[in-house]
């Protein structure tokens, strides 16, 4: 599904908000501009920096968990209707999880599977782990993206 991404990353001397708060405030903005305007050089990058630092704060997170916890992370459909309801679970990690179901399914219903990809392998460039899987993994049935 991805083109070339380098091996390492590569340095991005942006940064952006670091509480989940202030991320799940910036994507909205972010998707809703999207909407509008389309995706600017900005966005992009800040997109993709949020991305990078979300899927970087969930490795080695679903080894922690208890069995049932473990169940609604790899739920795609419970994380679908989180998304679509627009509830905020009060667990960080779930947090973190549907909103990067939801910066999926804004990217698509707008600039469909390019889109995604084109901020999934600007993630990996910006992160200093390989996230890349991961991010696939949880966009997976998000349009025509397949894991």
């Amino acid at each position: 599904m991805f083109g070339t991404v380098p091996a390492a990353p590569v340095t991005s001397e942006f940064s952006g908000p670091t509480t989940l708060a202030d991320r799940e405030a910036t994507v909205s903005a972010i998707l809703e501009r999207l909407q509008d305007d389309g995706l600017s050089r900005t966005d992009h990058e800040m997109l993709a920096w949020i991305l990078a630092r979300l899927s970087e704060s969930l490795i080695g997170g679903f080894e922690r968990l208890s069995p049932d916890d473990q169940q609604r992370w790899i739920d795609r459909r419970y994380l679908d209707s989180l998304v679509a309801s627009g509830q905020v679970p009060e667990e960080d990690w779930l947090r973190t999880l549907v909103l990067v179901r939801r910066m999926g399914t804004g990217l698509d219903e707008t600039g469909g599977l390019a889109l995604m990809v084109m901020v999934a392998e600007r993630a990996q460039q910006v992160s200093t782990q390989r996230i890349l899987r991961d991010i696939e993994h949880r966009w997976d049935g998000i349009g025509r993206w397949g894991a």
